[in-house]
C-alpha cells in the first residue's frame, strides 16, 4: 500500500546516507516512475529530500534532518518490526514481511537475534477475515464503495459504504465508513459481514470525523449489575474486567458489580457461568435467566421445577462443620407468635398450616386468573423460624415456654407484595380460613455462621457451642439482637423421620470482633 511504502522509503533514508531510484524501485517491486511519485509526495509532506543526478548522485536527506542513529535503539527497532509482524499476520500477501525485510536491510545493527514482542491480530477468524481486510483495504486506497450483507443483533441487512479505516479494538476488526443506506459514519465488525465486495463506483473523500473508539461511546453503561461469583471464577473476572470488579465476601465469594451496555450480552454471559453466579441485582435479569433455564430444559425433553435447597446449596445445605456465609435479603411468608413449639395444639402447630396455605396457593397461581410476572415452576422451600427469648442472650432450651418465633417459608423473587395480598385472599376465600395473622416479611440476615445439625432438636446446643468456638477462631463475635435472631431451616419432616436423622441448618448472626 501507498502509505505503508512511503513509511519504507523514509526509514531507508533515515538509515543510510543514499540510495538511488532504481534500488527503490527493486526493493518495493514498482516502477520507477512510482518512487519518483513517492519522493514528490514526500517533499510535499516537509521531508527534505535531496536528488542528485549522474556518477555519485542518489537520493538523500538534507544534511541537519536525518536522525542520529543513537536515538533509534535496537528496542525502538525491535518494535517497528512487531508491528509490521502483526500487520502480517492478517495480510494475504506478505506485503508487510517483505517491508520487514527492506526495512531489516543494513541495520542488523539495531536488531538483536531474539524478538521479545509477537503479536497475532489474525483472532480465530484468520481464514475469513484475511480476504476482508484486503478487499476493503483496496477499496480504501481506490476510493470505491463496498458492498457486504450485515448479521446485527437487529436482523440482517444488505450495507453499502464508503469505507475510510481499518479498525482494530476490543480484540476485534471493525471498518469505519459512510453508510450510503442510514447516510451516516457507521462502526462495522468485520466478523458479522459476509459477501463482502469492492463495486466500480467511486466516491469523493468526505471530511470524514475520527470515530469515537471510547468504551463510554460504543459501550454505554445503563444496567447496574450485581452478582456473586464462586471463587474459582476469579481469573475469569479478572480477565474480562480487572481484578477491581469485585470484592471477596468473607464466606469466600466474589460481589461482582459493574455497569453494562446490553441487556441480552448480559444475560448471555451470566448463563455461561451456570450456577456458579448467582445474580442480585438487577431482578429483572433473575428473571430472565430463570425463564431461559427452563426453556432450555424444555427443549432438550425436561421439565423443570426450581428447586431452592439445590441451587442455593451454601444457604440449605452446609456442611457438618461450620462455615462463614453472607445470606442476603430475601422475602418470606411469615407469621409471627410464642410458646412451645411442641405443644400439640399450640401456636406453633397453627402457624405451619398458615404458612403453607399461602406458599401452595401462590405455587398453583399458574392456574389462577392471577398470572404472576416472571412466575416460573418450583419446589416451596423448607419450613425456616426465627428464635429468641426475652432476657437472654441466644437461646436457653430448658425454657421452651418462653420461646417467642417467626416461623416462614422462603417467596420466590418473582413474588411482590401485590401478588402475596392476592394469595392472602384467595386462600381466605377458598379455605374458608383466618389468614389475617400471615405476613409479607423481608429479612436482610447478613453476615453469619451456620452448621447443618443432625439428630434431636434438644442436641442443638452441642452444635451451637461448636458454631460459637469456630467463628470466634476466626475472628468474628456473636450478634444476637433484637432485629438478629436465632435461624432454623428445617429440611426433614419430624412427623415422618426419626428424632436422631432430623437435619436442620442452625445459623447465628455475627460480626467482626
Amino acid at each position: 500500500m501507498k502509505t505503508d511504502r512511503l513509511i519504507g522509503i523514509l526509514s531507508i533514508l533515515l538509515q543510510e546516507e543514499k540510495t538511488t531510484a532504481p534500488e527503490l524501485a527493486e526493493k518495493f517491486e514498482v516502477s520507477r516512475r512510482t518512487i519518483n511519485r513517492d519522493i514528490e509526495d514526500l517533499c510535499k509532506a516537509g521531508i527534505p529530500i535531496r536528488t542528485a543526478q549522474g556518477t555519485g548522485g542518489g537520493i538523500s536527506i538534507m544534511d541537519g534532518y536525518r536522525m542520529d542513529r543513537t536515538i533509534l535503539t535496537s528496542k525502538d527497532m525491535q518494535m517497528i518490526l512487531a508491528g509490521l509482524r502483526s500487520l502480517d499476520s492478517v495480510s494475504g500477501n506478505r506485503y508487510y514481511g517483505q517491508l520487514m525485510e527492506k526495512i531489516q536491510t543494513g541495520s542488523s545493527e539495531f536488531i538483536s537475534e531474539r524478538d521479545s514482542m509477537l503479536i497475532d491480530l489474525s483472532s480465530w477468524y484468520k481464514g475469513s477475515l484475511v480476504p476482508k481486510i484486503e478487499v476493503i483495504q483496496n477499496a480504501i486506497e481506490n476510493r470505491h464503495t463496498i458492498q457486504f450483507k450485515y448479521y446485527a443483533p437487529s436482523g440482517d441487512s444488505n450495507r453499502r459504504i464508503e469505507p475510510y479505516y481499518l479498525v482494530f479494538r476490543w480484540s476485534s476488526w471493525y471498518v469505519w465508513g459512510w453508510c450510503l443506506e442510514r447516510e451516516d459514519y457507521r462502526l462495522f465488525k468485520l466478523n458479522r459481514m459476509d459477501c463482502v465486495t469492492e463495486s466500480e463506483q467511486f466516491f469523493m473523500c468526505r471530511n470524514v470525523p475520527m470515530p469515537n473508539l471510547s468504551n463510554e461511546k460504543i459501550f454505554p453503561g445503563g444496567i447496574k449489575v450485581k452478582a456473586l461469583f464462586t471463587p474459582n471464577m476469579k481469573w475469569r473476572l479478572v480477565e474480562e474486567f480487572g481484578p477491581n470488579c469485585f470484592t471477596e465476601t468473607d464466606d469466600g465469594r466474589l460481589l461482582f458489580s459493574a455497569d453494562y451496555t446490553d441487556m441480552e450480552n448480559l444475560v448471555t454471559w451470566l448463563m455461561t457461568f451456570g450456577a456458579k453466579a448467582e445474580v442480585l441485582e438487577p431482578k429483572e435479569v433473575r428473571d430472565i435467566i430463570c425463564r431461559n433455564a427452563e426453556e432450555t430444559l424444555k427443549t432438550y425433553g425436561g421439565v423443570m421445577t426450581f428447586d431452592y435447597k439445590k441451587e442455593y446449596k451454601e444457604f440449605y445445605m452446609p456442611k457438618g462443620t461450620p462455615s462463614i456465609v453472607r445470606v442476603p435479603k430475601m422475602n418470606y411468608i411469615a407469621v409471627r407468635g410464642s410458646g412451645n413449639p411442641n405443644d400439640a395444639d399450640g401456636e406453633y402447630k397453627q402457624s405451619i398450616g398458615l404458612l403453607y396455605g399461602i406458599a401452595f396457593t401462590i405455587k398453583m397461581s399458574k392456574k389462577e386468573d392471577h398470572q404472576i410476572d416472571g412466575y416460573f415452576d418450583y419446589v416451596v422451600p423448607p419450613l425456616e423460624g426465627f428464635w429468641w427469648q426475652e432476657g437472654v442472650s441466644g437461646i436457653d432450651y430448658a425454657r421452651k415456654e418462653e420461646f417467642k418465633w417467626i416461623s416462614v417459608i422462603r417467596l420466590p423473587d418473582f413474588v411482590s407484595r401485590e401478588d402475596f395480598d392476592w394469595a392472602v385472599r384467595k386462600a381466605t376465600e377458598k379455605k374458608k380460613q383466618d389468614f389475617s395473622k400471615v405476613e409479607f416479611f423481608s429479612y436482610d440476615e447478613g453476615l453469619c455462621v451456620q452448621c447443618m445439625h443432625i439428630g434431636s432438636y434438644d442436641d442443638e446446643p452441642a452444635t451451637v457451642d461448636e458454631m460459637h468456638r469456630f467463628m470466634e477462631e476466626q475472628g468474628y463475635a456473636l450478634d444476637i439482637t433484637d432485629q438478629r435472631m436465632h435461624h432454623e431451616i428445617y429440611l426433614s419432616d419430624a412427623r415422618r423421620v426419626a428424632p436422631e436423622k432430623l437435619k436442620t441448618v442452625v445459623r447465628h448472626p455475627i460480626r467482626r470482633a
